[in-house]
């Protein structure tokens, strides 16, 4: 069975009719739309204000901090940043495709019963890198062979350290000073 509706109303004026709600049905929905934007930008409000809040704590912090009687706060934090920097500087160097971590791991490789202390990668120029290494060796004897299995890495290296150094027979504190050419 079929459901027919009928209305009293003509043709022309169910149209007009239709016309009406569907223009208050978009002045309602706009009211809507108009409503929630108001309420989403009153609910970020609260985040402005301590965002301005925030701001002026940090200024009145800088301004104490370069007010300050001593001025060596200033002072040690930018010489504190110019350090830094220079070191993120000499890190991010390229070194032609030598990487630091691959050469530590290398010599840590060929060290033997030699105890490594510190290890330092240099560039020299364009043309040359040095790598330092200092460290206790418990011998001559283990010193002079980590000496030469340094120098069997790669033909070019040249490995150098003070000859004074060999005086001692036992607890031998050392620094190797590697010299490569960069490719």
């Amino acid at each position: 069975m079929s459901h027919i509706f009928h209305t009293l109303l003509p043709l022309h004026e169910r149209k007009i009719l239709r016309r009406e709600y569907r223009f208050r049905l978009v002045i309602v929905l706009c009211f809507l739309i108009s409503v929630a934007g108001i309420v989403g930008t009153g609910s970020l409000f609260p985040a402005f204000v301590h965002a301005v809040l925030a701001e002026r704590d940090a200024e009145n912090s800088l301004i104490l901090l370069t007010k300050d009687k001593k001025g060596s706060t200033v002072a040690d934090v930018e010489r504190n940043l110019n350090a830094n920097k220079a070191l993120l500087v000499s890190l991010t160097d390229s070194t032609h495709g030598q990487d630091f971590s691959f050469v530590v791991q290398t010599i840590v490789g060929l060290r033997g019963p030699i105890r490594i202390n510190s290890a330092m990668l240099a560039k020299m120029g364009t043309s040359t890198a040095t790598v330092t290494i200092g460290g206790i060796a418990p011998t001559r004897d283990s010193l002079l062979a980590f000496k030469s299995r340094l120098e069997s890495i790669a033909s070019g290296h040249k490995v150098s350290f003070p000859v004074s150094v060999l005086a001692k027979s036992t607890n031998i504190q050392f620094s190797i000073q590697i010299t490569t050419p960069l490719p």
